[in-house]
Parts: C-alpha cells; structure tokens; sequence
C-alpha cells in the first residue's frame, strides 16, 4: 500500500551514437572540476550546462526513453494528461569512491515531475538508493534492525544501459562507485492544458 512506483528499463544506442555522446561529455568534463556541482563528489557538466537533451548527440536517448516516460506518467503515477518534454539535463562521470549526496529534484519553486537516471557506462557499486519518505515514521516503530543516522533506503542495482523513472519528489543518493560509473541525469516535466 502506498507504495512509490519506480521504473526500471533498457535502453541501446548503436556503437556511432555511443561514440558521439561519449566524445561531447569528455569535451564538457575537460572545463568542469571535480567537488563543485551540487551534491557531486565527481564531474557534472552540471556545472557547464543543464541543457543536455537540446544536444543531438542525446537524441538517441531522448527518443527511447520518451515512450517510457510517457507510459509511467500515465499508467504508474497516474498524472493528469500532458504533454511531457524534457526540462533539464546534466551527466555524471564518478570514479573510485566518487558518489552524490542525498537530495531531489523538486526544490518548491523548480519541479521536476518525473526524474530519471540512464548509465551510459556502469562499473560495480553506485547504485541509487532511494530515501525512505516515511522514514520519521518508521523509527517510532520497533525495527528488527537499527536504522543507523542515515534515512532509510533501498538501493536499485542497475548495469550499462539501464535507465531509473521515478517521481522527481524522492529523495535519492548514490552508493560510493567502483570503477567507473557515467549516469544522464534527465528531468521530465508535464504542459498541463487545462482548458
């Protein structure tokens, strides 16, 4: 009951098309230092541009993942109709021990209606942990285990090509990566007519 519907799917690009987006996120990083977009211990090109999906060298994820998220706005999270586009977009490229801090992707004046997660590249660790909402609520019950200082999660394992849909509200935070790990942060948001 009440549960918070999380999707997780694949997505391909052919080898040109990997090269391509590969090629402009290795440019962007070159301008961009490690520590300094919001929550991230690595490089964001979140600190260059948050417009990513406007790239075509994105095209080919945008394209795949739309139906997706088309889908899990209206048979998963039963959002009123919309047209729904991409809002804002950024890449993450974390190494050995690099991670992202607990935080969302609605702030109360920028909303994010549906977040998104696509790893282009994939190593062993930094799998998303989703937050617990009811976190406050659950410490006054008896816990078979203790909680710890951090809020309650449940991480989502996730390999090259998998993408995470979930509603931009929860609060989320990486696993510290193994390896190299690369994630497209993409934010989808609905046009409402309410005529």
């Amino acid at each position: 009951m009440f549960d918070i519907p999380i999707k997780k799917g694949y997505i391909f690009g052919t080898p040109k098309e990997i090269k391509q987006t590969w090629d402009i996120l290795q440019d962007m990083w070159s301008y961009c230092d490690r520590g300094v977009w919001s929550g991230e211990t690595g490089l964001s090109t979140g600190q260059q541009a948050l417009d990513l999906h406007a790239y075509q060298e994105f095209d080919w994820i945008i394209s795949q993942m739309i139906p997706h998220v088309i889908n899990y706005w209206d048979k998963d999270l039963k959002y009123a109709p919309a047209s729904i586009e991409p809002v804002s977009s950024w890449a993450n490229l974390h190494e050995d021990g690099d991670y992202t801090k607990e935080h969302s992707h609605s702030d109360g004046i920028r909303q994010a209606h549906v977040a998104s997660a696509f790893y282009l590249e994939k190593g062993e660790g930094g799998d998303v942990e989703f937050c617990d909402p009811l976190d406050c609520i659950r410490r006054l019950t008896p816990l078979a285990k203790p909680a710890g200082d951090a809020i309650i999660s449940e991480s989502m394992p996730c390999t090259t090509g998998d993408f995470l849909l979930f509603p931009g509200w929860v609060r989320h935070r990486t696993q510290p990566a193994i390896g190299k790990r690369v994630a497209i942060s993409i934010n989808f948001n609905g046009n409402f007519d309410y005529n």
